[in-house]
């Protein structure tokens, strides 16, 4: 959690280094790492990339309410809990992400790219 970044849309982490949730300003933003499966995650959800570092993107999937954004190809699960009205700044994450957790799988656009990494949907 020492590596997330010091801010994130204008909110500085609050001073609870090292405990997981890593918490961003009034608005309560929310990093988890080691979250559980995501119920919305299946071989039917709509999964998007983000840029990570040095071209590695990171693979999300939202809530159905868009409140939490979970990254799905790295060996750990990294969660954004955003509240209502507030876009979690998923690049920066991406970015901090993509750094220190190799993907241990890909999405069908980036297989079918040529990505031989397995379908993160049977993880």
């Amino acid at each position: 959690m020492a590596i997330l970044p010091r801010v994130m849309n204008g909110d500085a982490r609050a001073s609870t280094a090292g405990s997981n949730p890593a918490v961003y300003g009034d608005r309560r933003e929310r990093v988890w790492c080691g979250v559980a499966r995501p119920a919305e995650f299946s071989s039917a959800s709509l999964l998007f990339e983000i840029a990570g570092s040095f071209g590695s993107p990171v693979v999300w999937v939202s809530s159905s309410d868009a409140q939490r954004f979970t990254a799905v190809d790295r060996s750990v699960f990294v969660a954004i809990d955003v509240p209502k009205g507030v876009t979690p700044e998923l690049a920066t994450l991406s970015a901090t992400i993509s750094t220190v957790l190799p993907a241990v799988c890909t999405h069908v656009v980036a297989r079918q790219l040529g990505s031989q990494l397995p379908l993160c949907s049977n993880r």
